[in-house]
């Protein structure tokens, strides 16, 4: 019912501002004037250099000309950010009890993962050396495997592997990607094609191991949350005080433990949880508010 509560004047002063389906046509035509004044960026024309039109190969591309469109390229990209983190907020299904396969226990993840992405995005574009680009990438991709895996946030355990999984790959890519920018740096030709092709072997035969260590990260988090924790209350003495049984560090640990504590069916009815889980839950609740007054 708050969810819902929340969620209305967001989408109500949103819709005010522009309809939600003229935002992705406005950020593609934003990203199409950005590249065309700045394609020299990804090195399409050997022959101008970086950040000068390939068209204008003697104009830089922040030069006077060029930076009014690079300028309200960025602006609406911006714009778009903005409001796509707010339907990221809005769009959230945040009932512990949902069987929606992307159902989440809060959307502060999934907005930070879609920030993290962002900023990944347009590097691109804004950093025009490998080095430099390389450890952005590398910077945020291990950002983003360390919020799924520490809150893995999917209510389906499934869900939480195959993101844990794809961000440990991406991981693994950034980092040989830090390697080649910086290995080949002071090799001829043909030493820096032969390296080249060594890492992108490396990279391919890491693909697997490095996607099943992060599926393998995110399962032990979620048995610690599953059994550890739960685990602790279920065999605490009844006069226990709540702060030895277990220390939250945060209030969204406790959505956590709550969310998979209630998802328990009862085997004779789909339709309802059962009661020993939802005892549980309720022991958990109450011991989350006596350490941290100050949330509520």
């Amino acid at each position: 019912m708050a969810s819902k509560v929340w969620k209305a004047p967001i989408s109500n002063s949103l819709k005010y501002v522009s309809d939600p389906d003229d935002v992705l046509p406005l950020t593609v035509r934003s990203l199409a004037i950005l590249i065309l004044s700045c394609m020299g960026a990804w090195g399409v024309d050997r022959r101008c250099p970086i950040r000068c039109c390939t068209v204008y190969c003697s104009t830089d591309c922040w030069s006077s000309a060029h930076v009014i469109h690079a300028s309200v390229a960025a602006v609406s990209i911006i714009v778009f950010i903005a409001f796509a983190a707010f339907f990221t907020l809005a769009e959230m299904e945040l009932n512990p009890l949902s069987r929606n396969p992307l159902a989440m226990a809060h959307s502060g993840v999934e907005v930070l993962g879609f920030g993290l992405k962002s900023v990944m995005t347009l590097a691109a574009t804004f950093l025009s050396g490998t080095r430099e680009l390389s450890l952005l990438y590398l910077a945020c991709s291990l950002a983003l495997l360390y919020l799924y895996v520490y809150w893995v946030p999917h209510l389906n355990p499934a869900v939480n592997m195959i993101r844990t999984t794809s961000y440990a790959m991406v991981l693994w890519t950034s980092l040989v990607l830090v390697l080649l920018a910086f290995r080949t740096v002071n090799l001829s030709g043909q030493q820096s094609a032969e390296v080249q092709e060594q890492l992108t072997l490396v990279m391919w035969v890491g693909l697997v191991p490095a996607g099943l260590a992060g599926a393998l990260a995110g399962w032990m988090r979620l048995r610690y949350f599953m059994e550890t924790v739960l685990d602790r209350f279920r065999k605490a003495p009844p006069n226990m005080e709540p702060r030895l049984i277990f220390k939250f560090t945060d209030a969204r640990e406790q959505v956590e433990i709550l969310s998979r504590c209630c998802r328990v069916w009862d085997p004779l009815d789909e339709q309802a949880v059962d009661d020993a889980a939802v005892a549980l839950a309720g022991v958990v609740l109450k011991a989350s508010p006596w350490q941290h007054r100050k949330w509520y």
